[in-house]
């Protein structure tokens, strides 16, 4: 139980620095390397801020599933880690692409 929540909750951190580094080199970059990437920004944003949210509910359905039975928390935290590791790795690699793009 606990395992998935810190699990989910690394990846969450791992990404939010990626983010903030990108957020700054955005700000130095010139106005034309921001007219390029503002668009992917704000759809890795929402991206970002759904995984955030996920991580929330993802916290609250291993509590629930552990005051259940102990097997069924295995399931839950597989099921809710196979969704959360997509739009992590979706957020990652969108992450990447804008950081060759402000090299």
């Amino acid at each position: 139980m606990a395992e998935v929540r810190e699990k989910a909750q690394e990846l969450l951190d791992a990404l939010k620095t990626e983010r903030d580094e990108i957020r700054l080199q955005l700000k130095l970059a010139s106005a034309d390397a921001r007219d390029r990437i503002t668009q992917e920004w704000s759809e890795l944003e929402i991206k970002f801020n759904t995984l955030k949210d996920e991580t929330g509910r993802i916290n609250q359905d291993v509590r629930q599933a552990a005051q259940r039975v102990g097997g069924e928390v295995k399931d839950v935290g597989e099921e809710l880690g196979e969704a959360g590791g997509k739009l992590w790795q979706e957020l990652r690699d969108g992450y990447q692409k804008l950081r060759q793009h402000l090299k």
